[in-house]
């Protein structure tokens, strides 16, 4: 059974940056002009995590349904494995999606699944596509929450901060380092 996205789970318009010293001007320019919105002027800047993405869903506060990717309208509920990853409840009381790639760490998966697994992520979607899992590869998981969506009752979407996750209990293992910044300032920034 597939259930819907509470708003289309889309992939991130993103700029991978290479361990370089210096961020080549033609392709920077070129991606910061492409994804440079009206209604916004500021981009936020955080560590890629290669795991597989899910859509946490809270109505009224409390834990409704973790949902995969899927076709990004509609995917297969995922709760069964990750319900004791995150918070039952959160604060707000409108409807609300969180964003979270679902990780093994690269020192468990070194340790326990290297042999018979080619990387992390094909481990992660493994777990998620099994009917069955045991306790302890769950407990090898970890959620990083990366995007906060609160839906308001006039049907608008409001983001909140990425560092509102942490109040609401997320990110435990992985506290979320973004830098928000102009386009002015990409180059300051991509040194970080």
């Amino acid at each position: 059974i597939k259930h819907p996205h509470l708003s289309p789970m889309l992939s991130l318009a993103k700029y991978q940056a290479d361990k370089i010293t210096k961020a080549p001007p033609a392709e920077t320019n070129s991606w910061l002009t492409k994804h440079e919105y009206k209604t916004y002027t500021t981009y936020e800047a955080s560590p890629k995590f290669d795991g597989n993405s899910a859509n946490i869903i809270y109505k009224s506060g409390k834990l409704f349904r973790i949902l995969q990717r899927g076709d990004g309208v509609v995917a297969r509920d995922v709760m069964v494995h990750l319900r004791n990853k995150v918070p039952a409840t959160i604060s707000e009381k409108n409807d609300v999606e969180i964003r979270v790639e679902v990780l093994m760490p690269k020192d468990v998966f070194a340790k326990k699944y290297a042999a018979d697994y080619e990387n992390e992520r094909n481990l992660v979607a493994g777990i998620l596509n099994r009917d069955d899992n045991t306790a302890d590869v769950l407990d090898d998981l970890q959620i990083a929450a990366h995007e906060y969506k609160v839906h308001n009752v006039d049907g608008t979407i409001f983001y909140k901060s990425s560092k509102d996750l942490s109040t609401e209990g997320f990110n435990s293992y992985h506290p979320l380092y973004t830098i928000m910044f102009s386009k002015d300032e990409f180059e300051e920034v991509y040194q970080l």
